[in-house]
């Protein structure tokens, strides 16, 4: 749901205090549908998500304040897959089914996991990096992965 209070169908649009676009998409049903495009309070794009009557579904990119985009996710309902870069110390993370590939410097790995990976829970963001691990929320685990 978007608010307690359901907008009318149609092409939503927020601002910032400061009068800059915060999001643009369209609803139906009380839900996101289709593309929704949020910005940085200095008109930049931070991201742009796909959402199916309010599933995600497709790609979600994400970008910083400078443009660059640092993460990109693929959604089917639930979290199937991500690439994210770590813009401190240019560690590069990508999952697809039930590995995760890493690259820091000169060091690559393959983690792979024993079961497939769901990445959706209660608690977002489902993956970020946090004094340079990897943390990935996922359904019933939760996963520290350590650059080093």
């Amino acid at each position: 749901m978007i608010n307690e209070k359901c907008p009318q169908d149609g092409e939503i649009i927020e601002h910032y205090s400061n009068g800059q676009i915060s999001k643009i998409g369209k609803i139906r049903n009380c839900v996101w549908d289709g593309e929704v495009k949020n910005y940085w309070w200095n008109g930049r794009l931070s991201s742009i998500e796909h959402y199916n009557d309010g599933i995600k579904l497709g790609l979600f990119a994400y970008y910083n304040l400078d443009g660059f985009s640092y993460k990109r996710e693929t959604y089917a309902d639930s979290l199937i897959g991500f690439s994210l870069v770590d813009l401190t110390d240019s560690a590069v993370y990508s999952l697809s089914g039930n590995e995760l590939r890493f690259e820091f410097r000169n060091l690559k790995r393959t983690v792979t996991f024993d079961r497939p990976t769901t990445l959706i829970g209660g608690h977002e963001p489902f993956i970020y990096i946090e004094k340079g691990n990897l943390h990935l929320n996922g359904r019933n685990d939760y996963y520290v992965v350590n650059g080093n």
